[in-house]
């Protein structure tokens, strides 16, 4: 049976047009009003992030869990506190909430951002600040945690909406 190429060339480009459409759904929250998944926007910036590096003839980073939820915790934080800092009301820091969560690191170093609606954005705004940027170039850092909130009624005194948290370090 012979097939009709042009065909099948439309249903697949059809196909990864949907699937594009469903994971920019998933990644932006917008198809049910929810908040976007943290897996798939983590891996995305991971991803992201590992591109970058790797232009810089850098290792990539792997994600870690602890990182994760120390990320989280900040970011969380700095909306429900209402500020925009790396020491929280209480003065603790990065390295106090990595090992809180049992990372216990040689070398570590956290990026924060606040009003990027979406990962492009946060990653050019922290690749424009030189001490950001030399924070994701740094070749001493192996592993990686992300946090993000989405806070549309930020309603304190910080209002930027969207919150991000990187943390880079090695154990």
């Amino acid at each position: 049976m012979r097939r009709n190429h042009s065909s099948v060339h439309s249903v697949a480009l059809l196909a990864w047009a949907m699937m594009g459409v469903i994971l920019f759904l998933a990644i932006t929250g917008t198809a049910s009003g929810r908040r976007p998944d943290p897996e798939i926007w983590r891996l995305d910036m991971l991803r992201r992030l590992n591109a970058i590096r790797a232009e810089h003839g850098l290792m990539g980073l792997r994600l870690d869990n602890r990182l994760n939820q120390a990320a989280q915790l900040h970011t969380n934080n700095m909306i429900h506190r209402d500020f925009f800092d790396h020491k929280d009301p209480d003065g603790a820091n990065m390295t106090e909430r990595a090992a809180a969560f049992g990372y216990r690191w040689r070398w570590i170093i956290e990026n924060i951002a606040a009003g990027h609606p979406n990962i492009h954005e946060a990653l050019n705004g922290w690749m424009a600040s030189p001490d950001h940027r030399a924070a994701i170039l740094d070749a001493r850092v192996r592993d990686a945690g992300i946090g993000y909130s989405y806070a549309p009624n930020d309603w304190g005194s910080v209002t930027k909406i969207h919150y991000w948290t990187l943390l880079v370090g090695s154990e």
